[in-house]
């Protein structure tokens, strides 16, 4: 699977992040919905995996995805593979000008990649991060 690309339908992965993209395909259009405030975090939704490459070489595959969602309703807009700024970067760009001007507030984590694809694609949103990952950046040794 290509970084950033949708996960529409559950071929190769059949992680929560399939089954959660297709069943909001099928409910809205993303770009119709006025959002205000998104929320970006990954997820790993099962262990490391290793592939033998025809090669011989190992090759280590960390299954992660980035969610995108509505602040305001808790609504997911999106699901994308991986959790690099080219994912999330894809998703924003592929939304409407419009869509993307109406966007006042982005919550995430302390993530260099998802921060740098917010200021690419979306330079007047003020960038907030997770109360959790401020907390736990303080308590964890």
């Amino acid at each position: 699977m290509i970084e950033g690309e949708p996960l529409f339908g559950l071929r190769g992965d059949r992680g929560a992040g399939a089954v959660l993209t297709a069943a909001a395909a099928l409910i809205f259009v993303v770009d119709t919905v006025v959002v205000r405030r998104i929320g970006i975090d990954e997820h790993r939704f099962r262990r490391v995996r290793y592939f033998r490459l025809p090669t011989g070489r190992w090759r280590r595959h960390e299954p992660w995805i980035s969610t995108i969602g509505d602040l305001d309703t808790g609504r997911v807009l999106g699901v994308l593979v991986g959790r690099r700024n080219t994912g999330v970067g894809v998703w924003l760009a592929a939304r409407t000008p419009a869509s993307g001007d109406r966007i006042e507030v982005v919550a995430t984590d302390p993530s260099a990649a998802f921060a740098k694809a917010i200021r690419t694609y979306l330079p007047t949103a003020a960038i907030s991060v997770h109360a959790f990952h401020l907390v736990s950046s303080r308590t964890t040794p």
